[in-house]
């Protein structure tokens, strides 16, 4: 799996080939500290972020640069399929503290 930076967040994102023409994009969104005081069940760890992984289809010629196609071209896996392709990231997010995320907010991009 390889590792670059989105040129429009700054944020990292992972990408992995599974055909010349096809990419396994995930990205990941940290949020700010999350507040003592707020509420979350007592045995779960607070959530620091989220993220979601998505198919993307690309010409091939450049997987460094073809993988910034996510957002116009990405079709979103659900969150078996993308911890079923890629499990040990999706450990590490775990991990971290981030959690699937499970649909885009009103108005925001992928």
């Amino acid at each position: 799996m390889s590792m670059t930076t989105d040129r429009e967040t700054g944020r990292p994102l992972w990408y992995r080939a599974i055909h010349s023409e096809v990419l396994v994009v995930y990205t990941e969104n940290e949020f700010e500290e999350v507040p003592a005081h707020t509420y979350r069940p007592r045995d779960t760890a607070p959530v620091r972020g989220d993220w979601a992984a998505y198919v993307v289809p690309v010409p091939g010629m450049n997987h460094e640069d073809e993988v910034h196609l996510w957002r116009a071209e990405g079709c979103k896996l659900n969150e078996g399929e993308a911890r079923a392709l890629f499990g040990g990231l999706t450990e590490e997010f775990d991990k971290r503290g981030l959690r699937y995320r499970e649909c885009e907010a009103a108005g925001e991009s992928k």
